[in-house]
């Protein structure tokens, strides 16, 4: 977090993350800052109550086959070669589906 400290304006940078260092406390602290920030995401990380598809079952599931849930942050799960969690702050369903 020290590394965003000195920026000017942070609403005109996007800051992008592996599913290493994605945590939705890291996302919510980066929009308090006025960042956009998006990654992908462990499965263990996400709030056990949240309503997306378990990772399980969408693996039985055709390829291309997707999940999206909405509160303070977005997150989609879909299923490619194996199951695919983002998390983000700024972007919309239709942006990870195009």
């Amino acid at each position: 977090m020290k590394l965003t400290e000195n920026i000017v304006n942070p609403s005109s940078y996007t800051l992008y993350f592996d599913n290493f260092f994605t945590s939705i406390d890291l996302l919510k602290s980066l929009c308090e800052q006025g960042f956009r920030a998006t990654g992908t995401i462990r499965e263990n990380r996400i709030n056990h109550e949240c309503p997306l598809e378990e990772s399980k079952s969408m693996r039985k599931k055709e390829r291309g086959t997707s999940d999206f849930a909405f509160d303070e942050i977005f997150l989609v799960r879909w299923n490619d070669n194996s199951t695919v969690t983002v998390a983000t702050y700024f972007s919309t369903l239709e942006s990870f589906l195009m």
